[in-house]
């Protein structure tokens, strides 16, 4: 039987190729897609999209057919302390929960409807062509072998497009279990989920309710033998595992078991430039980030709509490709820096590993923009992974040490100041009377107590730290009133802090003075000296 020709021909009717299918073929592009499965059924996979890929989502045109298969908004989490946390971008766009199996169905009626050629049951065997001309999808069955200008590889991680490629294939092997399962009779409230992560025990337990009282659950754990979740014991297993891990029982009751279970170790692989001319891979095809953060449905949606701008808008697709195939190294390598930060941070047990967590969260108090530096499921591509952004979300570069000052300036604990500097330290404060040099940390921290130690009313107002360079800047604001006054003063102190091993070592400080919060007439400045 002659071939059937197309532009575009994808391996794999999964949701990154049914959403490329689509997009390509509403702008008139002709499309084929190659689907091994007659029928979806389900399995474990990702279930829950992270908020900042509903925007692709709209751009592709697609969010409306998600829903319209039962996908729900997910605006809130509940972590350890079980309280709901919104999980939302900045522009307020929340997590999507589904079903994967009935989107996949969705997404590929979409396709058919808008002229996408779908051949299910397609089993594809291998691709064959010269780099740059055409190429042919061979199949078992001959009449369902097509041949197209571009082949895109939306065929999982096992991928055959990927091995045609022939790119470099990096593994990353993690010592965590994944199981997973669909739950059936879930209680409770659908318009939150849980993510709790258990730093003691390593692991995490998620729950993402769906439609219909069902709802997706997974575990993460360190050192977990696959066995224990399998056979006849298993569901039960898993159940326990929840609880174990900070799930509250009652969110768990009655639960029914709707589907398999499975469980497997959580590596995650990857290429480097997924795409060549007359070759592309998208989704875990073109790679795996690590399940735990559960960035997969929101990369697969990504790539296909990046893949579809490069491929729509520019004419040379060796040249489309190649953007492609640079805009996601660039994106995967962010999200997987990211993912490690999170693994490192919350998921390393020990005793160092509490210790250092216990100090950066100390910092994200302080100042909770930290914290936004890791908000994954918010920012996604758009995070800061440089290593820049590390020392700021990890405290490192003695940020932590001033933060401690900080914390120590607002609650007057001077004995807590003095051990923030060496012994050996050196300040030099601008005063509104000029110069003054201080040695040693009594000595500064007397000053510290000369300045704020028998005010009556005391209120920070706000504090500051971040890095410039290899020091610290550091500022505070300060309201406060002694007894012999009517009225409030305002202080404003700056400083640029060098820290050694852990401690200040000199600090240069320009201080306002005890401003008057209201000017009246007669009042004079108090002494800063």
């Amino acid at each position: 039987m002659e071939q059937r020709e197309f532009e575009v021909a994808i391996v794999g009717g999964g949701l990154a190729g049914a959403a490329l299918a689509i997009t390509l073929a509403r702008t008139g592009v002709e499309v084929a897609v190659l689907e091994k499965e007659r029928v979806f059924k389900d399995r474990v996979r990702g279930e829950f999209l992270a908020p900042w890929a509903v925007p692709d989502l709209r751009r592709l045109q697609l969010l409306n057919t998600l829903r319209s298969a039962g996908a729900i908004d997910l605006p809130a989490l509940a972590g350890r302390s079980l309280k709901p946390r919104t999980v939302a971008t900045p522009g307020g766009d929340v997590s999507l929960s589904y079903s994967h199996t009935a989107v996949q169905e969705a997404l590929l009626s979409e396709a058919h409807a808008a002229g996408v050629a779908v051949i299910r049951g397609a089993q594809v065997t291998a691709v064959e062509g010269s780099p740059g001309g055409p190429s042919t999808v061979v199949t078992r069955d001959p009449s369902q072998a097509v041949c197209a200008r571009l082949i895109v590889g939306a065929d999982g991680r096992n991928s055959l497009v990927r091995k045609t490629l022939g790119h470099a294939e990096t593994v990353r092997r993690s010592d965590r279990v994944l199981a997973g399962v669909r739950l059936g009779n879930l209680p409770g409230d659908a318009a939150f989920g849980y993510f709790v992560v258990r730093e003691d025990l390593g692991g995490l337990a998620s729950i993402f309710p769906q439609a219909e009282g069902m709802g997706r659950a997974y575990i993460f754990m360190s050192g977990r033998d696959q066995v224990a979740y399998r056979g006849a014991g298993g569901f039960q297993n898993f159940v326990e595992s929840l609880v174990r891990l900070g799930i509250p029982p009652e969110a768990v009751a009655g639960v029914t078991q709707a589907g398999p279970l499975a469980a497997f170790v959580a590596d995650d692989s990857w290429v480097e430039r997924p795409a060549a001319p007359g070759l592309a891979l998208i989704g875990d095809a073109a790679g795996i980030s690590d399940p735990t953060w559960g960035q997969g449905m929101a990369l697969a949606f990504h790539d296909a709509r990046v893949l579809s701008d490069w491929l729509l808008s520019e004419p040379n697709w060796d040249v489309a490709l190649d953007r492609y195939a640079e805009a996601r190294d660039r994106y995967f390598q962010t999200i997987i820096t990211a993912e490690s930060w999170l693994t490192e941070l919350q998921l390393t047990p020990g005793e160092d590993a509490t210790a250092r967590r216990n100090q950066v969260m100390a910092a994200w108090r302080a100042d909770p923009r930290r914290a936004q530096g890791l908000d994954l499921n918010g920012f996604g591509p758009a995070l800061d992974t440089s290593e820049a952004a590390r020392r700021r979300i990890f405290a490192e570069g003695g940020e932590a040490t001033v933060e401690a000052l900080v914390g120590a300036v607002r609650g007057r604990n001077f004995e807590a100041i003095r051990s923030t500097f060496t012994p050996t330290a050196r300040m030099r404060a601008l005063l509104p009377r000029g110069p003054r040099e201080l040695h040693g940390a009594e000595e500064i921290g007397r000053a510290f107590e000369g300045w704020f130690g028998d005010a009556t009313e005391f209120e920070p107002i706000n504090t500051n730290v971040d890095l410039v360079a290899d020091r610290v800047r550091v500022s505070w604001k300060i309201r406060l009133r002694w007894a012999d006054e009517p009225f409030s003063r305002i202080i404003e102190q700056q400083g640029y802090a060098k820290v050694v091993d852990g401690q200040i070592g000199t600090i240069d400080l320009l201080c306002s003075g005890f401003r008057p919060e209201v000017v009246r007439e007669g009042v004079t400045e108090k002494s800063a000296a």
